[in-house]
């Protein structure tokens, strides 16, 4: 019985080490598992999106617009300017769209390379073309949001023209890229992004 009662300070002590380590092993699994689902439930939010986006019937008009008129040159854009028949609304809601990405986006929801991946380069065409925001006002405070957007939008521009091997890198799991060679070396490209 002596034997027992010495012994039993060692099998608590036991008993507690295995039970630390097992906690810590369990710590460690919920931290992987929230990690994972917190970037399950991003990419669901981004194809989320990018689905809305790229199958609303409403904005297809504005695409072919946007992307017609970038690269125009100026007597196209006037021609371009004088078909421009998408409806007060239809531009309102893709605007407000973006800055629904835009929320996203501050909020931390979407990383700003990821927004900029899809949403960049419609975001600035958007913006700067003033067709596009006749008659709405686009110096109001309610656009501010894109306003921002925008600025962040072309700053990651900027940063993809200089290290667009490295952000492609990063990009890699949206799906095939296409693939060009500079100077022998594999390089990942998406045309609308380097506009």
């Amino acid at each position: 019985m002596e034997w027992l009662s010495s012994q039993l300070p060692n099998f608590f002590g036991g008993l507690t080490a295995v039970g630390l380590i097992g906690g810590l092993f369990a710590f460690l699994k919920l931290a992987i598992e929230y990690s994972r689902d917190n970037r399950r439930k991003r990419m669901e939010l981004y194809l989320r999106l990018r689905d809305e986006f790229r199958t609303n019937e409403r904005f297809s008009d504005i695409f072919k617009f946007l992307d017609n008129y970038a690269d125009a040159s100026d007597t196209n854009k006037r021609k371009l300017a004088g078909t421009f028949r998408v409806s007060l609304d239809t531009r309102a809601e893709f605007a407000s769209f973006l800055e629904d990405v835009a929320m996203c986006v501050s909020s931390g929801e979407m990383k700003p390379d990821v927004a900029h991946y899809m949403f960049g380069y419609y975001a600035i065409c958007c913006w700067e073309n003033k067709v596009f925001w006749k008659g709405l006002d686009q110096d109001s405070i309610y656009w501010a949001m894109l306003k921002g957007f925008v600025e962040e939008m072309k700053a990651q521009r900027d940063i993809l023209k200089d290290t667009h091997q490295e952000l492609f890198g990063r990009l890699r799991w949206f799906g095939p890229p296409l693939a060009t060679r500079r100077r022998g070396v594999a390089v990942r490209v998406c045309p609308r992004a380097l506009r």
